[in-house]
Parts: C-alpha cells; sequence; structure tokens
C-alpha cells in the first residue's frame, strides 16, 4: 500500500472514531491491519477502537502486535498496563502512568537491554571513527600553533619544552569534535553510527522515547565521569539486569536492542562529514606513519645500534 493511501485511510479511521463511530472505526482499522500489517500505528489504534467497543483481549492482542513491530512505541506499552483502567474522555488521548522498562506492568513485554558484547564493540568502532575524524582538526590546530610560535635553538627540545600547551589544545580539539558530533547523534535518532550498526538504540529509560536535547548533552558529558579511573562508570553495566553504565543512570537512558530507525536527512548529513573527516584523517595518520618510519630509518642509519 502507498504510504499516502495508508496516510489518508488512517486518518479516515480516525475521524469516524472522533465523530464516536468507534465499531465503523474498528471495521476501517482492521481492514487497514490487514491490508499494512507492518504499520505499528495501525495497529495501537485498532487497540483503542477494541478498548472503546469493550472488547479487552482484542485490544491487548493489537497493542502486543504493536510492540512486536516497536518496541519502543511508549502509547502502546502505556495502553497494556492500563487496561483494567476506565477509558479516558477521548479516543486519541487514552492516557495513563507511563510505565518503566526496569519495572514494567504486567503483560507488557519488556524491552531488552542490548548485550555488553554488541555494546563494547559499537563502543570500538565508535572510537575509531571519531578519533580518526578528529585527526585533520588536530594537525590544523597544530600547524596554527608552530605558524604562531617563534622556534628558537633545536627544534625538537623546543617542541618538548612547549609540550604541554600543544597537548591541552589538541585535547581540547578533540572534545570540542567529540561535543558536535556525539550528542547530535544522541538527539537525532539515539544510534551514533557504530550502534546503528550493531542495532543498538539509546532511550529515556522512563518512556522508551528519543531523548531531549539536555539528555543527549548530559549523557556525552557524563560519560567522561565513567572512564575516570579506568573506566570505572562503565563496570556499572555488569552489576544490574539493565545493563546501565554510570552515565545512563546520572542521564536517565537505557540502551536496548533495536531494529534500526531510518535515518532523518541531517543525520546522513552528518555521518557523511563524520565519514569524509574520518577518511582524510586516516590518510594523514597514513602518512605521518610514512614519514616517522622514514626519520626512524634515517636516524638509524646515521647512529647504527649494531656493534659490527
Amino acid at each position: 500500500m502507498e504510504s499516502e493511501i495508508f496516510r489518508q485511510r488512517l486518518a479516515d479511521a480516525l475521524n469516524l472514531a472522533k465523530q464516536g463511530a468507534y465499531p465503523e472505526a474498528r471495521t476501517a482499522l482492521e481492514n487497514l491491519c490487514v491490508e499494512a500489517p507492518d504499520s505499528p500505528e495501525s495497529h495501537y489504534y485498532l487497540g483503542l477502537a477494541c478498548k472503546r467497543t469493550q472488547d479487552i483481549e482484542g485490544a491487548r492482542t493489537a497493542w502486543e502486535r504493536c510492540l512486536a513491530l516497536d518496541p519502543f512505541h511508549h502509547q502502546a506499552r502505556t495502553q497494556l498496563g492500563l487496561l483494567s483502567a476506565p477509558p479516558g474522555t477521548e479516543f486519541l488521548t487514552d492516557s495513563g502512568a507511563s510505565s518503566s522498562p526496569l519495572q514494567p506492568s504486567s503483560g507488557v513485554p519488556r524491552v531488552q537491554p542490548a548485550p555488553l558484547g554488541a555494546r563494547s564493540l559499537g563502543f570500538l568502532m565508535d572510537s575509531i571513527l571519531f578519533n580518526f575524524a578528529t585527526v585533520p582538526f588536530v594537525a590544523l590546530f597544530i600547524l596554527f600553533f608552530l605558524g604562531n610560535s617563534e622556534i628558537e635553538g633545536d627544534p625538537l627540545e623546543w617542541f618538548l619544552e612547549n609540550g604541554d600547551p600543544i597537548q591541552w589544545g589538541t585535547t581540547m580539539v578533540s572534545f570540542v569534535v567529540h561535543l558536535v558530533f556525539i550528542p547530535f547523534f544522541y538527539y537525532e535518532s539515539g544510534m551514533t553510527p557504530g550502534k546503528r550498526l550493531l542495532g543498538i538504540r539509546i532511550v529515556d529509560v522512563s518512556t522508551l522515547e528519543p531523548l531531549s536535547a539536555v539528555q543527549s548533552l548530559g549523557r556525552f558529558l557524563a560519560s567522561f565521569l565513567s572512564s575516570c579511573v579506568l573506566y570505572f562508570g562503565y563496570l556499572f553495566a555488569f552489576f544490574n539486569r539493565d545493563r546501565r553504565t554510570l552515565h545512563d543512570y546520572l542521564a536517565g537512558t537505557f540502551v536496548a536492542s533495536s531494529e534500526s530507525v531510518p535515518m532523518t536527512l541531517p543525520e546522513k548529513g552528518m555521518t557523511g562529514l563524520l565519514v569524509f573527516f574520518a577518511v582524510i584523517g586516516l590518510g594523514m595518520s597514513a602518512l605521518g606513519l610514512f614519514f616517522a618510519m622514514g626519520g626512524l630509518l634515517e636516524m638509524l642509519d646515521q647512529y647504527p645500534i649494531s656493534p659490527f
């Protein structure tokens, strides 16, 4: 079914519900679920229609199907925990207290935390990608610093004497690059490139919905605290069933196994930009290694280690 046709038919069914014609709305939604069985929204609204027509088991089946298609559909998860509560006054605004993935209501499917192995691999992949993407900016900073400095005497000795400001500067450049990209991916989809490849998604722990801008920034900053003292904050994930790290607790987030959500246009652009800088950084690193090896061989020729 074409998406435009689907949206129109869903809107027609919801209009029937708004007019109080719940049996007719239910019939329309049942037909829509048959023709578009992979649509979480059609199953969610069918559940509401079933609830309005006093078919509790039908509502349960529809919402469970909705969650099978989209485990992060917060409204369906909430409704499953409220089947015994009286319906609201509006068909489209039936709501209630949110259910938590940590303490789900009886019978509500639980979102599974991402396996630690997959999270570790995703972290490694992201670290490699982001670190290579940082290389061009670090190189620009070093060139700028050298261009605005007066080098006197032996260049190597001068470099060693000025190592601290260079180190602090490169650290800040790396921090800013990560600050630009990582919170953006948290906010846009909850998936950094490495997490997307492995089917891992970061969501709000209470609602399972996407992170707010404040949460995205907070989780990024809190991850530095988790990294202190040999990544101690990451060890928290080994001691709770939801595999939450220290920065997950501080930011109120939950890392779950998830189907990859479609990329938005801004996310596609940022991913392309990230990969572009990472490829440049990889090339610069390879060239740097090549010249470093050449300099090392030249030094060994001048100062041979072997006595023979």
